[in-house]
């Protein structure tokens, strides 16, 4: 039975550990960016919006040549 509280509660202090970093994001690296700055970056698209044939796509900037239909 104390085994199943230690469990619980070594559970309950990383929940509370994970919140605490994702609302206050207190690691930072040396670039003066937290870590899920970092992550948001690397999982959105870095596009911009330009009109291609009278639509409006996002031009991906790694490879020019390659425009993508995006609803704005």
């Amino acid at each position: 039975m104390e085994t199943i509280w230690r469990f619980f509660i070594i559970i309950i202090i990383i929940f509370f550990f994970a919140i605490f970093i994702r609302h206050y994001s207190v690691v930072v690296n040396w670039n003066n960016q937290t870590i899920l700055d970092q992550v948001e970056q690397l999982v959105r698209v870095p596009a911009a919006k330009e009109e291609f044939n009278g639509r409006r796509v996002a031009r991906i900037f790694p490879n020019d040549e390659c425009l993508i239909s995006r609803p704005y």
